[in-house]
């Protein structure tokens, strides 16, 4: 089978699908536009820029039809956001599936009036795209099939598949601690928190200074990313909304805690610091078993037909 990735490489996540589809023995690819903020891999380099349409229409007649199924990512098609390749790859008996992860989905409105925590709440309209109205109706009516990256955003592709993010493993495996976390064996050492947000508003920065800033005001020694730490071993603080417990294990490996816990949370983990390995082997088995690369890209295979 000959598989499209792109031409959004959201978080790298095009370029590690191809590479674990092809050691199932594909022929897949991800063509992407550069990232320069974040550098992460991809297979090809195409035209720089959506709005390049002669150079795009040239490639989506020749080259992008020579494939069999076209992975789209974060709303985006080859000819852009307005999506008009999708009915042509469709009339050419091309398999389309749509992978959304977010603000490229999301009714800001909507997530506002309903959840008091939220990213939309902390961030709208900055980070919203403009086409995420359009890209659904298109994913709806169209697609051959539609993927999520988080549970949260299945109320707004009806019918869609949950497909965790993936992640390469053997990046993190050289880094993981060997004996357990360092921080356990001295108590007088500082804690530190790695909170690594590709955007403060979405990520819920402001919270986390807040807290640790509220911390450290009471003397705590502390410090100023979560599947990437949990495959590190590291324990995950995150906020995991009740509605969406159903879709994790009952034994999930995150210490959950919205904005006004957060600070409760921190100092309870940083108390009880016999627990980090114990914890954090947790979580490294939790994302080998759901984000590991290949698991993940096995589960869109499936999906293919």
């Amino acid at each position: 089978m000959k598989i499209f990735h792109g031409p959004i490489n959201i978080s790298g996540m095009a370029g590690v699908m191809a590479a674990a589809q092809r050691q199932y023995g594909h022929e897949a690819a991800a063509y992407c536009y550069e990232t320069p903020k974040y550098d992460f891999p991809y297979d090809h380099l195409i035209p720089p820029a959506p709005d390049d349409r002669p150079v795009l229409s040239n490639f989506l007649r020749t080259e992008a039809m020579t494939f069999d199924v076209f992975h789209f990512y974060f709303g985006q098609s080859l000819l852009g956001s307005h999506l008009h390749d999708v009915p042509i790859l469709l009339k050419n008996r091309k398999r389309v599936f749509f992978y959304f992860c977010g603000c490229d989905v999301r009714v800001a409105k909507d997530v506002i009036a309903k959840y008091p925590v939220s990213a939309c709440r902390e961030c709208w309209p900055v980070s919203c795209r403009p086409n995420r109205k359009w890209a659904r109706k298109v994913a709806n009516e169209l697609a051959t099939g539609n993927f999520v990256s988080t549970p949260d955003l299945l109320e707004f592709i009806p019918g869609s598949v949950l497909l965790p993010q993936p992640i390469e493993f053997s990046r993190f495996d050289a880094r993981r601690p060997r004996t357990g976390i360092a921080a356990e064996a001295d108590s007088s050492q500082p804690i530190r928190v790695a909170h690594a947000p590709s955007n403060r508003q979405i990520k819920g920065t402001s919270h986390v200074v807040a807290a640790i800033a509220a911390l450290q005001a009471r003397g705590i020694k502390i410090g100023q990313f979560a599947v990437e730490m949990m495959a590190m071993g590291k324990p995950v603080i995150c906020f995991v909304r009740d509605d969406l417990r159903q879709h994790y294990p009952d034994d999930l490996p995150v210490i959950s805690a919205d904005p006004p816990m957060l600070e409760r949370t921190l100092l309870e983990l940083v108390e009880a610091r016999a627990d980090w390995t114990k914890i954090g082997e947790a979580g490294s088995h939790y994302a080998r078993r759901t984000h590991d690369s290949m698991a993940v890209a096995q589960r869109a295979l499936a999906h293919y037909g």
